[in-house]
């Protein structure tokens, strides 16, 4: 459909005294450059004097009628910016009229995407590829708009200065998502938010134990303004109660096999009547719908980021999200690259860490070191290529019932886009199916 522009949703008033405002109090400036840009204007003529107000303020001018008109380059552009001066009412409520055009804006996009989605509607050949392509178009839409996402390296150049000077004050920080496992954030940094950090192990190593763990971490710590991170996970192979019973045994420090059971003596339930109480304070959310597809994932996500921003999202596990409409002709290395190019693309969307699970294969068995290599990944190229951070898990005793690493773990780091691999050791704490650091003492 062919959009009469005359009659998009607009406010000329409101687009003129916000650019008044910026000419007269340099407050606004500031505030307008991280909130709008220049197509956030209906008037192209406004599109051009916020251009050139911008260009002046990155070059640290003052932003006035004078300054603002050199960058114009155009002969009657003193006597607009001199009009737009006197028709703002007032030069300090320049927020009401930014936020205006902010909302004229998004109006303006809205009709635009509802044009876009009837054309996918006749036009799709598939439902589900669709259906994705729409939930995108929507999320993108729900998002708080910023400046462009192609910006000139030198406006971020200072934000990045003030980065490394906070690192140089303290050079022992977490500059990402804390495990509050000492070692693994001394190497990681924490988890980074918008990578994919793959965790593989052969079965019993535990991996869900792991995630699990992290998740009761993560799920402590809270924002600055005292909000709990939240953790959402896809759980594909356990159930939600499975998943509650092993995080408050992990919390209580109780049994398994005796919580199962139900032969706990009374300090033992006291205990757990104080695990549930603790879980159930967490912003933790759990889907254990099984076969989920990548696409129903990432839908379920986007609706749950728009509600409130995820922090950190554990998928459980590669090997059982579902093909959705693969025909079955592609190689299985092919499938899993898409999976994985997804998900990663989703953790760059959502800009928060994904902690992804994967077997490893059968390969580790038939060798007398059975520690596990990158080689060992299932589709292992594929995955590698899209991880940011690749982690294997290894217990020495699972294989040696003589080893001397008894109830040790390794956390084999193979991959690490931003820093160096390596290797830390956890204690296990088996019964409790718990990760403890290894100075940990109950």
């Amino acid at each position: 459909m062919q959009l009469d522009k005359s009659t998009l949703p607009h406010s000329i008033e409101s687009e003129k005294a916000s650019l008044g405002s910026m000419l007269l109090n340099s407050e606004a400036v500031a505030y307008a450059v991280d909130k709008v840009n220049s197509q956030d204007y209906h008037e192209v003529k406004n599109r051009h004097v916020f251009d050139a107000i911008k260009e002046a303020y990155n070059a640290d001018r003052n932003v006035d009628v004078v300054t603002v008109s050199e960058y114009m380059q155009h002969d009657n552009a003193e006597d607009y910016l001199n009009e737009l001066v006197a028709s703002t009412p007032s030069p300090s409520t320049y927020s009401d009229y930014i936020s205006i055009v902010q909302d004229k804006a998004q109006l303006r996009d809205l009709i635009k995407t509802g044009d876009k989605l009837q054309e996918l509607g006749y036009t799709s050949q598939d439902t589900e590829t669709a259906i994705d392509q729409a939930e995108s178009m929507v999320f993108q839409m729900s998002q708080v708009k910023s400046a462009d996402r192609i910006v000139k390296i030198s406006d971020k150049i200072e934000g990045y200065k003030d980065k490394l000077r906070e690192r140089a004050r303290n050079p022992d920080r977490i500059t990402g998502l804390a495990t509050h496992y000492r070692d693994l954030d001394m190497i990681l940094g924490g988890f980074q938010d918008s990578d994919l950090i793959i965790q593989a192990g052969r079965p019993s190593m535990g991996k869900t134990a792991l995630a699990l763990n992290c998740a009761n971490n993560i799920c402590k710590d809270v924002h600055e303004d005292g909000s709990k991170k939240k953790v959402t996970i896809f759980s594909l192979e356990m159930s939600t109660e499975q998943l509650i019973e092993r995080l408050v045994c992990a919390e209580a420090n109780i049994s398994a096999e005796k919580m199962r059971a139900g032969q706990l003596d009374r300090d033992e339930w006291k205990k757990v009547g104080v695990a549930l109480d603790e879980v159930k304070s967490w912003d933790l959310e759990i889907d254990d719908t099984p076969n989920l597809t990548v696409g129903e994932i990432r839908a379920k996500l986007r609706r749950s980021h728009a509600e409130k921003p995820i922090d950190f999202v554990i998928i459980d596990y590669l090997g059982l999200i579902g093909d959705g409409n693969t025909t079955g002709g592609e190689n299985r290395s092919t499938v899993v690259g898409q999976k994985t190019k997804a998900l990663k693309g989703m953790a760059r969307e959502l800009d928060t860490p994904i902690l992804l699970l994967s077997q490893l294969n059968r390969g580790v068995e038939q060798r007398e070191d059975k520690r596990p290599m990158m080689s060992d990944l299932r589709e292992s190229g594929a995955i590698e290529q899209d991880a940011d951070v690749v982690i294997m898990l290894y217990r020495d005793e699972y294989y040696n019932a003589d080893s001397p690493a008894k109830n040790i773990a390794e956390v084999i780091i193979n991959k690490h886009r931003k820093g160096s691999n390596g290797t830390i050791e956890l204690a296990f704490l088996k019964e409790y199916t718990k990760f403890v650091n290894l100075d940990y003492r109950r």
